[in-house]
């Protein structure tokens, strides 16, 4: 066999990968019909275009161009190949179309105060005066201060003392926060027995009273919820801070020890922690 009729066998003709003239023709055909076609929907837009600003024009109404609210766009005699929805840019006669930037600034973490109840706040506190060290507190602190619960709660004699002043800061802000919370509930109670006896002298208010200091949506009894809610939560965190003074060395018992609750007048528990933390580590 010779050489050129090997290269003829491996190397095919390329009129050989021609595409079928009849298959070609019928190709063209369709493109032309296709090109047909969009050309009629794009008349088609151009005119409902052309009618619907026209007819805003005479009625004088921007909002005949959306949908359901009336318009050409929502005619039922159009197809759906006709329809177009409204542009957004569309400007009146005579108008001019402006894009102007609009930046928004960063709210701040803390709002502003009311400015009524922030002039109320400098006077309480005395502020600007030569007596805003002056104001004072032991009446008040008398009449709310109790003890239980609502008093610093005591640590566990078996634990050894936690140096720094850090301990007496911590347990101070607990005695505050549990008066503060002794006050609120206190506060509660009086402000219940005096809507109750004027609900039992007028019954007829008993609903308005309900509704306007009460109910969920009352703007009074959400601060007086969240004002609990934040002195509770604050509370919390400052015990767990104590606790945490008093913490093991040791990883296995202080993991222990978080996960034992505190008691109603003890900070970390009652029983001896010597003798407890004794046997963990025989266990």
């Amino acid at each position: 066999m010779s050489r050129d009729s090997t290269v003829s066998k491996r190397s095919p003709s390329p009129y050989s990968e021609m595409p079928d003239p009849k298959r070609f023709h019928a190709l063209e055909q369709r493109t032309e019909k296709m090109e047909k076609i969009l050309e009629q929907i794009l008349m088609a837009t151009k005119v409902d275009e052309e009618k619907g600003f026209q007819s805003g024009e005479e009625d004088g109404d921007p909002l005949d161009d959306f949908g359901e609210y009336g318009g050409e766009a929502a005619s039922p005699t159009h197809s759906e190949q006709s329809w177009l929805a409204p542009s957004l840019l569309r400007c009146g006669p005579g108008e001019s179309f402006s894009f102007m930037p609009e930046v928004k600034e960063q709210e701040p973490p803390v709002p502003e105060p009311d400015v009524e109840l922030n002039q109320l706040g400098i006077s309480c506190q005395r502020l600007g005066s030569s007596s805003w060290n002056k104001v004072r507190y032991v009446e008040a602190q008398k009449l709310l201060q109790v003890g239980g619960v609502f008093s610093k709660l005591a640590v566990n004699a078996s634990l050894p003392s936690a140096p720094g002043f850090v301990p007496s800061l911590l347990s101070g802000f607990d005695s505050t926060l549990g008066t503060i919370t002794h006050g609120l509930l206190c506060q509660r109670s009086a402000f219940s027995t005096a809507v109750n006896d004027i609900i039992k002298k007028h019954p007829a208010v008993a609903s308005d009273l309900i509704s306007a200091l009460a109910a969920p949506e009352a703007n009074f009894k959400k601060f007086s919820d969240n004002v609990l809610q934040f002195v509770c939560e604050k509370r919390a965190e400052t015990l767990e801070a104590r606790r945490k003074l008093y913490e093991p060395a040791d990883r296995r018992l202080a993991q222990l020890l978080q996960e034992v609750p505190l008691s109603e007048s003890i900070c970390t528990m009652r029983y001896p922690f010597r003798s407890w933390f004794e046997a963990t580590l025989r266990s």
